[in-house]
């Protein structure tokens, strides 16, 4: 839940919520049991006095920070909206980040969203949004939004040209041209299916910024699986059909394993599931049994569910 006020002084306005503000806070969390309904909502950890004093006029209904759980806690995004509002006024003096998404910076617009991720040691969820280089076709600028011990953290990673990447557009162009993509393409489509890109992620890593991007095969008995990543490092590029492999060829150290007909892409494929599934029933993970078995059905081109005699 958020605090917004239209005449907090001495600030800049922002569009939020189709009208202009000059203060927003992320001052409550709320919870809803998926199981019972059960609602509850309670004060951010860290929250301000205005918070605190709406939480005091609520009678009980808002409760303290500190009773929240902490899985509750360890699973809570940043707060979305107030992320969004923060990266659109980083495009701005004194910070000049850039600009977010090749837009034109211009405070009446609402800014992209961002992406949803994990962290790298995934103790969390984050958000992410990335600024732009006028003129210049670069990334300059990561914005990363996350949680630490429950608080909110913002960090504004600024990329040089020796370390930084070029913008999404222009990397999935790039990626587009490998002979494998092509050739996968191709196979996907004498299958009867079609390939669907996944959106272009950034994250930091120990070296730099590092961009991917996953592509699904949509068959037409249904399901969707993950057949092609590409990925972006300073001037590399690498590809493949797993993040691991795609990885390595971007080292150098292997090629891409080119696609072979429709019928043996679906074998390589139904084989893999298979051992995704026989896994999983090894260690009794029926979750994921399930999952890896209902995507093997649909790989052969079978009904999801099975008759019944």
């Amino acid at each position: 839940g958020y605090l917004a006020s239209g005449t907090f002084p001495l600030t800049g306005r922002v569009m939020w919520r189709d009208r202009r503000v000059g203060s927003v806070r992320a001052a409550f969390l709320g919870t809803v049991n998926a199981e019972t309904g059960a609602t509850r909502v309670f004060l951010q950890p860290g929250a301000d006095a205005l918070a605190e004093t709406w939480a005091g006029l609520s009678h009980g209904v808002v409760e303290p920070g500190s009773t929240i759980p902490e899985v509750v806690l360890r699973a809570a995004p940043y707060p979305a909206e107030l992320f969004r509002i923060q990266a659109q006024e980083l495009e701005h003096t004194p910070w000049n980040a850039g600009s977010l998404g090749g837009g034109t910076g211009q405070s009446n617009a609402e800014p992209p969203r961002p992406q949803v991720g994990w962290a790298a040691d995934t103790s969390g969820p984050q958000l992410v949004s990335t600024f732009e280089s006028p003129g210049e076709r670069r990334l300059s600028a990561v914005l990363i939004g996350s949680r630490d011990e429950g608080r909110t953290h913002l960090q504004l990673v600024r990329l040089d040209s020796t370390t930084t990447l070029p913008i999404r557009g222009v990397l999935a162009n790039r990626w587009a041209n490998f002979p494998s993509y092509d050739a996968l393409n191709d196979s996907i489509g004498e299958d009867g299916g079609k390939l669907e890109p996944g959106p272009v992620r950034v994250d930091i890593g120990p070296g730099g910024p590092v961009a991917y991007q996953g592509y699904y095969a949509a068959r037409p008995p249904g399901g969707m699986v993950l057949v092609w990543v590409s990925i972006a490092a300073r001037d590399r590029l690498g590809a493949g059909r797993t993040l691991q492999e795609a990885w390595s060829n971007l080292l150098g150290t292997t090629v891409p394993a080119p696609p072979g007909t429709a019928q043996s892409g679906r074998l390589e494929e139904a084989k893999r599931w298979l051992e995704i599934a026989d896994s999983a029933l090894r260690i009794g993970d029926w979750s994921e049994f399930g999952r890896a078995w209902s995507t093997l059905r649909s790989v052969l081109g079978l009904p999801l569910d099975s008759v019944r005699f």
